[in-house]
């Protein structure tokens, strides 16, 4: 049995992790590169991190897991779906986390930080839950006397609290000194539970990784001071614990945060898949968005009067009344993808069909102002996804290049000059490029690899000793591990599924804020 520790630095960018590596500026990580295995991991499409990390965690794609990305008691091509559903949570993911697996077999666990986990499971050791945990919840460890010992125990950070609301200027100052702080407490306080629980797996995140490129990556000696911090960071954690092997990890890359707005569900309508209503909200619908964006851009001093929260009302106004849903085709329910109206394509062939005409016609679709590519890329679900959720994906899914960001209004344009959050110089709607290093014993050193945030699940239980579910979609990275010291065991264990908790509407509300705060919505 041997010990394996995966260690995500939240959004880690392969170019620039490379970069570091290569010239020492990280020394721990170097050494694990020049000792072990390095290279490019692979994100999902599109590469967010409320979707990547369930993929990490199971070793299977979306169909596989669950709900994509949203859920609601009506899904899919439904009204209700659009308006009000709330994110995924740890009860939405139908099959074996990495952590559950691993407790089957009768491994010592720790989870610390993984976004996605809340509410926390049944574990054999203990868990901390990570992003999307309400912060009024007191129920984020297992077990739940954990929390007792977790006085003080920081989830995330609070732009709220000091930092001046998303309607003033971001305190960066102030911003870089928290994140600072947040990542030396997360250490310590990942040290003090590792010596008090020891562990067979261990699986961590540090998403203030994340935060900070998203404030700072204009700042790239920010950054990189950073990211030596957090690997300092790794090596003080590896000090305390030795484990057998090392997997440090990222859920997606990085990349300079957009420039523009490109309206989707506009384009929807422009090409004749969706048709706005007939009525004072269809109609009026350019003329409110139109004069929230003139009010915002030209009249500077009602930036200090009117908050943030005000002007994103206007700019995200509900469109859930401005569509007639009978004669629409197709919508764009943000992040998640674009939903065909089955009046319309009622069978498989055509909605294969329509898929396909759609994908073209994203990936044809340009800034008319400059003539440059909206989306990096665009598939039909039948090209990505396979698994019992199958019917519940989006027909189309795509991720943007880096100038554009998405917004599903319905502004009679298709393109807006980003007017809000100057403060967030970084994002990575198309950076698909994350790391992977790979450390320990049976691992081939200085070894350059290419793989898929798939592939950490079985890669994982290769090196902990552990058999493999059947019906995971990644591999594992044998190019990485010395010939014969490793078993390929595969078996099919029936998982029993949470019941779907959802989140009370003051939870999510305070989720939805502070995915605002962070740059997400």
């Amino acid at each position: 049995m041997k010990k394996v520790f995966i260690i995500g630095l939240d959004g880690g960018p392969y170019k620039e992790v490379k970069e570091w590596i290569e010239s020492g500026e990280l020394p721990f990580l170097s050494k694990l590169a020049n000792e072990g295995a390095f290279g490019r991991l692979k994100s999902i499409i599109p590469p967010y991190t409320m979707l990547a990390w369930p993929v990490i965690c199971t070793g299977k794609n979306p169909a596989k897991i669950g709900p994509f990305l949203y859920k609601a008691k009506k899904r899919g091509y439904n009204p209700d779906f659009f308006s009000s559903s709330q994110f995924i949570n740890s009860t939405d993911i139908k099959t074996w986390s990495i952590w559950e697996w691993a407790s089957h077999f009768g491994r010592k666990v720790g989870v610390v930080n993984i976004p996605m986990s809340y509410p926390p499971t049944k574990v054999n050791g203990f868990q901390i839950t990570g992003f999307f945990t309400p912060k009024s919840s007191d129920n984020f460890t297992y077990p739940p006397e954990l929390k007792e010992e977790l006085k003080g125990y920081r989830i995330d950070i609070e732009l709220t609290q000091g930092m001046g609301l998303a309607d003033r200027k971001v305190n960066k100052e102030k911003l870089h000194r928290d994140l600072i702080e947040l990542l030396n407490e997360r250490t310590e306080w990942v040290i003090k539970l590792l010596q008090e629980y020891p562990t067979d797996l261990f699986i961590m995140n540090f998403k203030e990784v994340d935060n900070i490129m998203h404030f700072f990556w204009d700042r790239k000696e920010i950054v990189l001071d950073y990211f030596k911090m957090a690997d300092s960071s790794i090596q003080k954690i590896y000090n305390i614990a030795k484990p057998d092997y090392l997997m440090i990890i990222s859920d997606h890359g990085f990349s300079n945060a957009p420039t523009k707005f490109y309206h989707i569900n506009q384009y929807l309508e422009d090409r004749g898949f969706l048709k706005r209503a007939e009525n004072i909200k269809g109609r009026l619908s350019n003329f409110i968005y139109k004069f929230g964006v003139i009010v915002v851009k030209r009249l500077r001093f009602l930036k200090v009067i009117f908050p943030e929260k005000f002007k994103i009302k206007i700019a995200r106004e509900s469109i859930k009344d401005k569509i007639d849903w009978k004669k629409t085709k197709a919508y764009a329910h943000w992040y998640a993808g674009i939903y065909f109206n089955p009046e319309y394509y009622p069978d498989e062939e055509s909605k294969k069909k329509g898929a396909e005409e759609l994908k073209e016609l994203l990936l044809r679709a340009t800034d008319p102002e400059n003539g440059n590519d909206i989306f990096l890329f665009a598939n039909t679900k039948w090209e990505l996804f396979k698994g019992p959720y199958f019917d519940e994906m989006p027909d189309v899914v795509y991720t943007t290049t880096n100038d554009y960001r998405l917004n599903t209004n319905l502004p009679g344009k298709l393109i807006d000059e980003k007017f809000i959050r100057p403060d967030l110089t970084g994002h990575h709607l198309g950076a698909l490029d994350g790391i992977i290093f790979l450390w320990g014993k049976n691992i081939k050193s200085g070894s350059r690899i290419d793989a898929s945030i798939l592939d950490v699940f079985p890669t994982a239980c290769t090196l902990g000793e552990l058999p493999i579910p059947e019906d995971v979609d990644g591999r594992i990275l044998k190019e990485a591990l010395i010939d014969g010291t490793y078993k390929e065991e595969f078996t099919n264990i029936p998982y029993t599924e949470k019941e779907t908790q959802f989140l009370s509407e003051e939870e999510d509300k305070v989720v939805k804020e502070h995915l605002k705060d962070l740059g997400y919505l």
